[in-house]
C-alpha cells in the first residue's frame, strides 16, 4: 500500500513540533553536564546475572568538530561514562568485557525529515546510552535542501571514521562501533551501515575534509564499518512515497524526474549478506512512515541470513519516539550484547 502523503503538511508540522517537544521532553537532565542517571533494564539484559544492569555517571563535552565540509563545522557532543568511586576497580567486570580497557562507541543521529532537527532531540538516549557503559557520539549533519542526499550519509560516516581516528582519546575500542538512530536518522544509520560505495551511490566524488585538513574518500568500506546498528521508524523504500516536499528537498527532485536518486537513497536497495546484526523497531500505527517499511527490510535482511532482531509496537511515529523507554532499553541490551562479541 502506497503512503498517503496528502496531508504531508500537516504529518511535517506535528511531527517537528513533536521533535522540538522532545529536547524538553526527553533531555530534562541536560542542565548539568556531570549527572548520575538511572536505567531499570535488568530483566532485559541478555549478558548480565545481576538484579540491575551497572549505571555510570556521565560527562559530556559539547560542540566538538568532527568534520568540516565547504567551511561548514559538524559537531557532536560526546558523552562518557564515568564510574562512581564504588566502581572503580571492578568496573571492567560489569557489562562489558575488558578489550584493551577500551569501552564500544554509539554514533546517535537526529530526525527530523533530513531538512531540520537537532542533536539535542537524541541527547536522552545518548546519556542513557552512556550510563550503560558506552561513550556516545552525538552528531549534527549537514541539512537539505541547502545539502541534498548523499551528503547525510557522507557526514555519518565521516563520524564513523573520526570516531574511529580518535579511539585512543575518546577511550573507544575502534572494533566496537554501533549507530543509533530515529526516523530519518534510522534511515541515515542503515545506509550508512549497509555496504555500499560511492560509485553506487553518486557516481563522482565529493570528498569531505576532516578536522586535519585531509581530503578522503568518505565511503571506504575498511574505515566506515560498523558492528551493530538500531533504526527505529525508519523509512526504507522511499520508491514507494509519493513526490512530497519532504522528499524532493532531500533528493533534489520528484521521484518522477529522478527515479535512480530515489532509488538509491532507499536502504532496502543496498542488502547484502554481511550486514551488522540490527535491532529495528517501529509501530503499528505509524502513519508518517507505514510499518511495512520496516517489514520489508526485515524480511530482506533475514532472507540472506543476517541477524535482525525486530520489535513491532502499538504506538505511531512520534510517541513512540518520546515515550517508548522500554524499547530503548531493549536496544541497549542488544547493543550490550552484539558489541561485547
Amino acid at each position: 500500500m502506497r503512503p498517503d502523503t496528502r496531508n504531508v503538511a500537516l504529518v511535517l508540522f506535528l511531527t517537528t513540533s513533536a521533535l522540538s517537544l522532545s529536547s524538553c521532553v526527553t533531555d530534562r537532565s541536560r542542565r548539568s553536564d556531570v549527572a548520575t542517571a538511572s536505567l531499570s533494564g535488568a530483566s532485559i539484559d541478555p549478558r548480565s546475572s545481576s538484579s540491575s544492569r551497572r549505571e555510570f555517571a556521565v560527562r559530556v563535552e559539547r560542540d566538538r568538530i568532527y568534520g568540516i565540509h565547504a567551511r561548514e563545522e559538524l559537531l557532536a557532543d560526546l558523552y562518557f561514562p564515568i564510574a562512581t568511586p564504588e566502581q572503580r576497580g571492578a568496573e571492567l567486570a560489569a557489562d562489558f568485557e575488558d578489550k584493551g580497557k577500551r569501552r564500544p562507541a554509539i554514533i546517535v543521529i537526529h530526525g527530523g525529515g533530513w531538512y531540520k532537527g537537532s542533536r539535542s532531540d537524541m541527547g536522552s538516549i545518548a546519556r542513557r546510552l552512556a550510563t550503560a557503559g558506552f561513550v556516545v557520539v552525538n552528531i549534527s549533519y549537514r541539512l537539505a535542501p541547502a545539502y541534498q542526499f548523499p551528503a547525510q550519509v557522507i557526514d555519518v560516516r565521516e563520524a564513523i571514521r573520526w570516531t574511529r581516528r580518535e579511539a585512543v582519546r575518546l577511550g573507544v575500542d575502534p572494533e566496537r562501533i554501533g549507530l543509533f538512530g530515529y526516523s530519518a536518522g534510522a534511515h541515515l544509520a542503515l545506509m550508512a551501515a549497509l555496504p555500499t560505495s560511492f560509485a553506487a551511490l553518486n557516481g563522482a566524488p565529493d570528498l569531505t575534509t576532516d578536522v586535519h585538513g585531509v581530503e578522503s574518500d568518505p565511503y571506504s568500506a575498511q574505515l566506515d564499518g560498523v558492528q551493530a546498528v538500531v533504526a527505529g521508524g525508519a523509512p526504507t523504500n522511499l520508491m514507494e512515497f509519493d513526490s512530497s516536499e519532504i522528499f524532493t528537498k532531500f533528493l533534489g527532485g520528484p521521484k518522477e524526474e529522478k527515479p535512480d536518486v530515489w532509488l538509491r537513497a532507499s536502504p532496502i536497495t543496498w542488502i547484502r549478506r554481511g550486514a551488522p546484526p540490527m535491532f529495528i523497531y517501529h509501530g503499528k500505527n505509524d502513519w508518517v512512515v507505514p510499518v511495512h517499511q520496516s517489514r520489508m527490510l526485515v524480511d530482506g535482511l533475514r532472507r540472506l541470513d543476517n541477524r535482525v532482531e525486530y520489535h513491532e509496537l502499538t504506538l505511531g511515529h512520534v510517541v513512540n519516539f518520546l515515550f517508548d523507554d522500554e524499547t530503548v532499553d531493549h536496544a541497549i541490551a542488544f547493543l550490550i550484547e552484539h558489541l561485547n562479541d
